[in-house]
């Protein structure tokens, strides 16, 4: 019959038997292989008080033999190899010692009973260390009588006369322990074996109890998926945190799972990554700890009171009916939403940060809301994707790149790129384009400063026409293009003291009060609906191209010589139609501001 091994080594008074159970497509089959040793003397392979026999990941097999006090090493089929110890207290003797194990490399440890402590050899059975001695605080020992390593490396000890398992790193130092005298749930009676899964499940053989009590330790956990849903077996809500069941960190990666019949809770300190596991509870509750994930599918509910949620997959968060975290959410103090991708809010959805708040793309839809009262910076990149998405808030710094339609309620300083496609952007509060800003509106496309624009960065106006509502201050330095055949229309007060360039092809009118001392460059045409007030003398403007005056249209310039606004001669005209080129003397393009005159 073909078959499986399925386990090799079992032990008992003077023997070592050999079995393997074979698995077939019938019952399964337990089959005699070999057996070696003999009870009486000391020669190789003899054994007196046989306790244990645990196996290496390379064959050899080892076996403790408390009488005689030494340990002895044989091959998988059962031949001799070595054996070392001897009666005695100093390193590498023993004091009937009745637990080993292995580690992954091969170091065996060996529970030396009666003399209170743990020693640690290589494969070989070459002393390396040592720890414990006769007591009952934390770190000592009376009777260790069973010893397990788990796959990360912690050493679990069953304390027999201390009635306590008591567990330590690789080198002996001391972690923690639990259990005292006593036949309730987790307390023992000269507890006398110890096992672990790779799960985290410790499984103590409470011998005068006459039972087995199992316990999770998280430490513990290598892989495989952990259920809390049955709470006949354990509990049925858990949590992640400093002294929780989950331990302080738990990542969920590809080899780990959770399953949680009630709510998974991260407290403040602890922290919870996904990264390729999976985790399924009816209720998570984030109160103060971290949580980082790709996306949550097997979540029912999150609840967010306080701490950082970090959401890494490329789905993002989106917020609306029935999504998450609903459609309408509120970050508030003490609480951290970081979005790696997208965070898309819906039509009719609001979000409210009060806290801290980053998103690698923030999607607000048409009737959307992102509303941050005590301001927001935005260091990523904005969408607005209708007439009726709002930006709501106190103050708005771009760092950025801010694009689409909508109306920004905030007072917006912008270091980074905003940019009007067809549609309408409006600001209604304050805007300050620095000097690394820009701006910029292209196709037919609207843009309202209704709270003013100081700029002194770069506005650019290209392919299609525009129209910039609202008082635009241009500061020394700033810039503000038209190019690609464009018309821009200027609704509202213009003050020039940088550069507005009207290229080739292009027109721009201004149909508000214009002044400041700033030129007027490129090949363009430039017309003024309104007043035009150059600044005082001594000053000069230039134009590169023809200069429009409307039916209505005003210049007024101040002559040189005289006081500014002291008693000025004027000569007034009803209608001047153009200056074209020649709006200085000969054919220069500067028109020169010498004695104070209107033209009308």
């Amino acid at each position: 019959m073909n078959g499986k091994l399925v386990s090799n080594a079992v032990s008992c008074l003077g023997l070592v038997f050999i079995f393997v159970i074979l698995i077939g497509s019938a019952a399964a089959e337990v089959t005699f292989l070999n057996k070696w040793g003999s009870w009486g003397g000391i020669g190789d392979g003899k054994f007196f008080v046989l306790e244990d026999v645990v196996l290496s990941h390379t064959g050899q097999v080892y076996a403790i033999d408390s009488a005689l006090e030494r340990i002895q090493r044989f091959d998988a089929d059962g031949n001799y190899q070595l054996q070392w110890g001897r009666q005695g207290s100093d390193d590498g003797e023993f004091f009937r010692p009745i637990g080993i194990t292995l580690s992954d490399a091969g170091q065996v440890y060996v529970a030396d009973t009666l003399n209170d402590r743990i020693q640690r050899f290589d494969a070989d059975g070459n002393y390396e260390t040592k720890w414990g001695s006769s007591g009952s605080g934390k770190g000592h020992f009376d009777d260790p009588s069973a010893i397990a390593l788990s796959d990360t490396g912690q050493v679990y000890v069953a304390d027999r006369n201390n009635h306590r398992i008591l567990r330590f790193d690789a080198d002996g130092n001391y972690q923690l322990q639990w259990g005292s005298n006593g036949s309730g749930d987790g307390k023992f009676e000269s507890p006398r074996g110890i096992a672990l899964s790779d799960t985290g499940q410790v499984y103590v053989a409470d011998r005068n109890n006459h039972r087995i009590q199992r316990f999770f330790d998280s430490e513990a956990w290598v892989s495989g998926t952990n259920t809390f849903v049955n709470g006949a077996a354990g509990p049925t809500s858990v949590a992640v945190g400093p002294g929780d069941i989950l331990g302080t960190s738990l990542t969920l990666d590809a080899s780990k799972g959770l399953v949680v019949g009630d709510t998974t809770t991260v407290n403040t300190g602890g922290t919870l990554s996904v990264s390729g596991g999976s985790l399924a509870t009816p209720t998570l509750l984030l109160d103060g700890g971290t949580i980082t994930s790709p996306d949550l599918p097997g979540i029912g509910t999150l609840q967010f009171t306080s701490g950082t949620l970090n959401l890494t997959g490329p789905s993002g968060l989106t917020i609306g009916p029935g999504e998450l975290l609903g459609s309408l959410v509120t970050v508030g103090n003490g609480q951290t939403l970081n979005v790696t991708s997208a965070t898309t809010v819906e039509s009719g959805s609001r979000i409210t940060v009060l806290g801290g708040f980053s998103s690698t793309l923030l999607k607000i839809e048409s009737g959307g809301q992102f509303d941050a009262p005590s301001g927001y910076t935005n260091n990523d990149e904005i969408q607005m994707t209708g007439s009726e998405a709002w930006i709501m808030g106190a103050t708005l710094t771009n760092n950025g790149f801010i694009s689409g339609q909508g109306r920004i309620n905030a007072s917006l300083t912008n270091n980074g790129q905003v940019n009007v496609s067809t549609g309408t952007l409006s600001f209604g509060s304050s805007v300050a384009n620095n000097a690394s800003g820009f701006i910029s509106g292209q196709g037919t496309s609207i843009i309202r400063f209704d709270g003013g624009l100081a700029n002194s960065g770069s506005v650019l106006l290209s392919f299609a026409s525009s129209t910039v509502f609202g008082n635009i201050k241009n500061n020394p330095g700033g810039m503000v293009s038209l190019a690609g055949n464009s018309t821009a229309t200027f609704v509202g007060n213009m003050v020039n003291d940088g550069t507005i360039y009207v290229g080739s092809g292009s027109h721009a009118v201004f149909g508000g009060d214009t002044s400041g001392s700033g030129d007027f460059l490129g090949s363009g045409t430039v017309e003024f609906v309104d007043s035009f007030s150059p600044g005082s003398s001594p000053a000069e403007i230039h134009f590169g191209g023809d200069v429009l005056l409307g039916s209505s249209a005003e210049v007024e310039i101040e002559l040189g010589g005289l006081i500014p606004g002291d008693a000025p001669r004027s000569v007034e005209h009803r209608r001047y139609g153009q200056f074209g080129r020649h709006v200085g003397p000969g054919n220069s393009n500067t028109l020169y501001q010498s004695r104070h005159a209107r033209y009308g």
